[in-house]
């Protein structure tokens, strides 16, 4: 009975791809459910990939370029990272840990703080923002304001319930990176691959944006990723969001793309360089990193990019990686 529940699920998922694309391609549904399950199984391209990256619109030479989801996660991730890495990365407590001395930010950890401290040192600084300490696409993170009883009887309630997380000082972006949304710290996202010398290359670079009032720059938030050309830092794609919708502005906040440059963008690049090369044992990661009016701050790594960061400038990035591994 499970295996036939999941049949039926995966049929209508499909359905719900071929109803989509179909009239962006020009083509009855079927045709396009049978492309995706032949991209599926020969290319390791799930649901987004097919979406975002347009591979219903791309020959078999140009789809064998792109890194897709299976790619990503059995060859990259599970091949190139270990058991540490993953530790590292999966958990916001032992990145802060590791790259301290890189953090410019205040930051504390429930998990090795008494309450009296996590409480101090959120009257001190006032407001903050609080990660769940395994948090992904910006899922358990909110800003606490030392003054919101609410929000911080239920923090503590549920730190006492065993549930950890990281606080920290609020970051305040620069202003050329404001601009884009200032409800939210907008980030650059660059991607490195290390070879087995341990140098890292970069393959891949973005700035990625949160939705209009949304607290974290998360294109899932409603926000956009537009390629950041890598010698310039000019933005010279329009913006995209996970599904591949192109925009030429902001869609929340309604702002230009094109053309804007990124502040710092040469230190943007030493950092995630010198971020990379202390783990080289994690071979390829997508660095979030924020700007202040004081240069470069890393925000986190992921061991598992997301891979529609292809879809900016519709470059795959897998000829590339291989070259490094």
């Amino acid at each position: 009975m499970a295996k036939l529940k999941n049949i039926v699920s995966y049929y209508r998922r499909i359905n719900i791809i071929g109803e989509e694309i179909a009239p962006l391609a020009d083509t009855n549904k079927y045709k396009i459910m049978f492309d995706f399950i032949k991209c599926y199984l020969r290319y390791g391209a799930d649901e987004e990939d097919y979406r975002a990256l347009e591979l219903y619109k791309k020959s078999s030479f140009e789809r064998k370029k792109f890194t897709t989801a299976k790619k990503n996660y059995i060859y990259l991730y599970r091949n190139h990272s270990s058991s540490c890495d993953k530790d590292t990365f999966d958990s916001k407590i032992i990145f802060n840990s590791e790259y301290s001395d890189l953090l410019k930010r205040k930051w504390i950890s429930t998990k090795n703080h008494s309450l009296d401290q996590i409480n101090a040192f959120i009257d001190e600084l006032g407001e903050v923002i609080v990660k769940e300490d395994f948090g992904m696409q910006g899922i358990g993170i909110y800003k606490l304001k030392s003054s919101d009883s609410d929000k911080r009887n239920n923090l503590m309630l549920s730190i006492r319930n065993n549930n950890h997380y990281v606080i920290e000082e609020l970051i305040i972006q620069h202003p050329d990176m404001a601009y884009f949304n200032d409800s939210c710290v907008n980030t650059c996202r660059v991607e490195t691959i290390t070879d087995k010398a341990g140098k890292a290359h970069i393959v891949n670079t973005v700035l990625i944006t949160g939705g209009k009032g949304s607290s974290i720059s998360n294109t899932h938030s409603g926000g956009v990723m537009v390629h950041i050309e890598p010698e310039t830092g000019v933005l010279d794609s329009k913006g995209r969001n996970p599904e591949g919708k192109l925009f030429n502005v902001h869609p929340g906040t309604g702002v230009q793309l094109l053309g804007r440059k990124i502040p710092y963008w040469n230190e943007v690049k030493e950092l995630a360089v010198q971020l990379a090369e202390r783990r080289p044992t994690a071979r390829y990661i997508g660095w979030d990193i924020s700007i202040t009016e004081g240069g470069p701050e890393v925000i986190e790594g992921n061991l598992r990019p997301g891979h529609c960061t292809q879809s900016c400038d519709m470059v795959g990035r897998w000829p590339l990686i291989k070259k490094y591994l």
